[in-house]
């Protein structure tokens, strides 16, 4: 029981301590103006990046404690650990849904390419 503990400590520090620890800012963010750059450029695509590699991460270590505490409930038969599986489960599906929605507010507010063309 122990191990699994702190498999998911490690899962967790990993996924979402290191990152922040180990990326630097060159200067200090101060207003929601300098946090959203504005469309095209280097900076806007940076920032991009900077959103996907945190919902990448954030992705991989829900679903590395889904993996976890399942191969944990199924090694010990604990009910407790399978309750915490499907807690993780529910939270990683409502994370999956967040994400296709956002896709589908984006997609929304993107035209396609050939409707400019048409119009």
């Amino acid at each position: 029981m122990r191990w699994i503990l702190l498999s998911v400590i490690a899962v967790v520090f990993v996924g979402f301590v290191l990152p922040s620890v180990l990326t630097t800012r060159e200067k200090p963010v101060t207003t929601t103006r300098d946090r959203v750059p504005q469309a095209g450029g280097i900076e806007a695509a940076a920032h991009r990046h900077q959103i996907l590699s945190r919902r990448r991460t954030a992705f991989m270590v829900l679903g590395g404690l889904a993996l976890i505490t399942l191969v944990a409930a199924i090694i010990t038969g604990s009910f407790a650990l399978l309750m915490v599986n499907v807690a993780v489960d529910l939270a990683l599906a409502g994370y999956i849904a967040v994400l296709l929605q956002v896709k589908q507010k984006q997609a929304i507010a993107r035209p396609s390419p050939d409707s400019r063309t048409h119009g």
